[in-house]
């Protein structure tokens, strides 16, 4: 995983928002509560942990944005010990969510244990019920003290438009091949090539990239394309084609959302090449040919047909309601094959 990062510039593909928090740290105007927006694993939260450190560090020099690792601020951070001044919140199961929240905040109303400052990191607050957010509100609004608040989310319109006001949002975006590649090849044992696959696989997302088993996920690949192929518009015929594959995919359903990003790939890498696109931007660049034979035979309008129903289906699953997966997988496939409407 290598050491411990010290400086925003470290962040993986973040090089915009690194110099944007970097300057408003040595400047002295971070504003008093951000928002951290950007896909799921591209480094959202470890910024969080970044700044946290970075500003409650004792051996940082007035002009500088980088931790200096020496202090014992920095130690707590990167022992995992975790720091007296640092309150994580993030939504638990069960009942008793808005006393979580309340005895959270309080922490903040109390002196600081070690330094000057309080940081409080918010993490996915879009999966947070409307209640919990408006119990934040006044806290992200008039943070106690020094206070400084980070959020973080991959669903910026679930956060309430009430809480992103208030808050200066930094943009995350997917981490780029190459750096994820980077990242893996040694903690995952890979060469360049193999690294350069799972890196694609992984959609923008090293957190994705190093928790994945590389032979399970170009296995989980496999059958997306498997998927892809079979359901084709057609007759009344492939409506049963349709609802086995659709039985097929949610046997096992610790996968379907894994299965659902990787079929986003693999009709991305479609899209890539149906409008044009360079091989070397191919993300299953071991299927190359056909995936040339499927853009071709497609076209530009048919790729990006299934791409939407995808996507639909994706963030349909993705809402914070009791959606049937069934259903949502039957929809899915229905649509691939032309017997239900693809959203526009």
């Amino acid at each position: 995983m290598g050491p411990p990062l010290r400086r925003l510039a470290d962040l993986a593909g973040q090089r915009i928002a690194a110099e944007t928090l970097s300057a408003a740290i040595t400047q002295g105007r971070l504003h008093h509560a951000l928002l951290l927006a950007g896909p799921d694993g591209v480094g959202k939260y470890a910024a969080a942990e970044l700044i946290a450190k970075i500003l409650l560090c004792t051996g940082r020099r007035a002009e500088s944005a980088d931790a200096c690792a020496k202090c014992p601020s920095c130690a707590k951070f990167e022992l995992g010990s975790g720091h007296g001044d640092v309150s994580v919140l993030a939504q638990i199961k069960g009942p008793g969510m808005l006393d979580h929240v309340r005895s959270v905040l309080h922490l903040l109303h109390l002196t600081p244990n070690e330094g000057v400052r309080r940081v409080l990191i918010v993490r996915d607050i879009d999966a947070m019920s409307e209640n919990t957010q408006n119990a934040l509100l006044k806290t992200v609004e008039e943070p106690p003290g020094k206070t400084q608040v980070i959020v973080t989310t991959s669903r910026t319109d679930k956060a309430l438009v009430t809480i992103r006001s208030r808050c200066l949002k930094v943009r995350f975006v997917p981490v780029p091949r190459a750096d994820i590649a980077r990242l893996i090849a040694t903690p995952l044992m890979l060469d360049g090539p193999r690294a350069s696959l799972i890196a694609g696989l992984a959609d923008g997302s090293p957190a994705r990239a190093l928790g994945s088993d590389p032979d399970a996920i170009i296995a989980l690949r496999d059958r997306a394309a498997r998927i892809d192929v079979a359901l084709v518009p057609g007759d009344t015929a492939q409506v049963a084609t349709a609802l086995e594959a659709a039985a097929a995919m949610t046997d096992k359903s610790d996968d379907i959302d894994t299965l659902l990003s990787v079929l986003g790939v693999w009709l991305r890498d479609q899209l890539v090449l149906a409008s044009g696109g360079p091989a070397s931007d191919v993300a299953s660049d071991d299927r190359l040919d056909e995936l040339r034979e499927l853009a071709s035979s497609r076209g530009v309008y048919e790729v990006l047909r299934r791409a939407r129903a995808l996507e639909h289906a994706r963030r349909t699953r993705a809402e914070p309601f009791n959606y049937n997966v069934n259903m949502i997988v039957e929809s899915l496939c229905l649509a691939l094959v032309g017997r239900a409407s693809s959203p526009v």
